[in-house]
């Protein structure tokens, strides 16, 4: 196995919005094997047949690594990497969900930006209690970024 061979990942995006899409797409575009979970079956189909995320990302072609799925099991089984980003209004419900389904070996990243209404918890904080993710394995990315600048090219700066 050469060394590029080693580095590839198989990494579930948990969330199919402008954010999440652009985090599948940068990570296909590396090489890795994403599995990029919608909640909406339909709009699964709708990305695996057009290879873009019309709804929330018109005009960016997804690299054939980047696979659509409405099953959140089917994006999570066997993921070495989750990236959530779901929104934050969500992200309680969805985390719920995702108990017992992360490997647990997996790195979690947090890419939800805010917090959640009500609490004021921190995203992470919710994956942890809720997804059951020991927080020596979680993570949180920040920017400022935004998703058209993002694909258009342009320089970005984030935070893990």
């Amino acid at each position: 196995m050469s060394e590029t061979d080693r580095q590839l990942r198989t990494v579930a995006v948990i969330g199919a919005g402008a954010w999440g899409t652009t985090l599948a797409w940068l990570l296909g575009n590396q090489g890795h094997r994403v599995r990029l979970w919608t909640r909406r079956a339909e709009h699964a189909e709708q990305i695996r047949r057009e290879g873009e995320n019309r709804l929330r990302l018109p005009g960016t072609a997804l690299p054939p690594q980047v696979m659509a799925t409405g099953e959140l099991t089917e994006a999570l089984l066997g993921a070495e990497c989750v990236v959530s980003a779901v929104p934050s209004a969500h992200l309680r419900e969805v985390a719920g969900r995702m108990a017992g389904l992360v490997d647990s070996a997996a790195l979690v990243v947090s890419a939800t930006k805010g917090l959640e209404p009500g609490t004021g918890k921190r995203m992470s904080q919710l994956l942890a209690e809720e997804a059951q993710v020991s927080p020596e394995r979680l993570v949180a990315l920040s920017g400022p970024n935004l998703s058209g600048e993002i694909v258009a090219g342009m320089p970005a700066v984030s935070v893990v």
